[in-house]
Formats: structure tokens, C-alpha cells, sequence
């Protein structure tokens, strides 16, 4: 039963609800926080991701090619996965596990 109540609770009068997240607080969890926890604005903090996001998508077309034709592609992928590790890295970026998946 969704909405099922203990009775005894009810009857006692402390029947007590929770209040649903405020919608600032989701949002500040959403777009604030994080950015600020790397020290970035919400707009910089969106560029960053987009290269990342970008570079990855050609390292992940790359390495689908290397896949078919072994010969090809051969280290590009690698470099690609150091060169963004040092960005992390240097950064302080990937250092908060508040928001981790």
C-alpha cells in the first residue's frame, strides 16, 4: 500500500510528513555545487565537460577503428585517455566523490 499510515501514529498526533527537497536546494546541488566544488562557474564548468565529452567521443571513434583495422589508430587512443588524466589531474577535478555515479 502506497499510502498506508500507522494507525497508532495517527492517533497518538504525531503523525509527521517529510517535505520534498526545496527546489533551490535541488538546484544548487544540480548546477552549483559541483562546478564550485572543482572551482569553476556552471558556464565553465559545462565548457570543460564539452571538450571532455568531445574528445572522448573521437577517442571512442578511433579506437572503433583500430578495433576493424588494427593497423590504424594505434596509440592515438592511449594519448588521448593520458592527455585528459592529466587535465583531471591538474585540475582537481574527479577529486570530489560527492557526486559520483
Amino acid at each position: 500500500m502506497a499510502n498506508s499510515v500507522d494507525i497508532n501514529t495517527v492517533e497518538s498526533g504525531s503523525l509527521q510528513t517529510e517535505a520534498a527537497p526545496s527546489t533551490s536546494n535541488l538546484f544548487n546541488r544540480a548546477f552549483v555545487d559541483h562546478p564550485a566544488s572543482v572551482d569553476e562557474t556552471y558556464l565553465e564548468h559545462f565548457g570543460v565537460a564539452t571538450s571532455f565529452a568531445r574528445r572522448l567521443g573521437v577517442a571512442t571513434v578511433k579506437a572503433m577503428v583500430h578495433a576493424v583495422v588494427p593497423g590504424l589508430c594505434c596509440t592515438s587512443v592511449s594519448a588521448t585517455i593520458r592527455e585528459l588524466n592529466d587535465e583531471i589531474i591538474a585540475g582537481g577535478r574527479g577529486l570530489d566523490d560527492t557526486y559520483s555515479d
